[in-house]
């Protein structure tokens, strides 16, 4: 499954997915998902503030 997170303000922000730094607007493969629920995590950290903020997505594989 391929991820591509896009920040508006890209050179604003660290993004990472599954704990891998991705630049805003490219693509990023998920491998290894497997049949049940299978958990992807992006964090987009503001390198202004510190902030961090989490997204949480659950994919379902039948």
């Amino acid at each position: 499954m391929t991820v591509v997170p896009t920040a508006s303000n890209p050179g604003d922000v660290n993004i990472t997915v599954n704990g891998n730094t991705v630049t805003s607007g490219s693509s990023y493969s998920v491998t290894n998902l497997r049949k049940g629920e299978n958990t992807i995590i992006i964090k987009v950290i503001s390198k202004i503030t510190g902030n961090e903020n989490t997204y949480i997505c659950v994919i379902k594989i039948s």
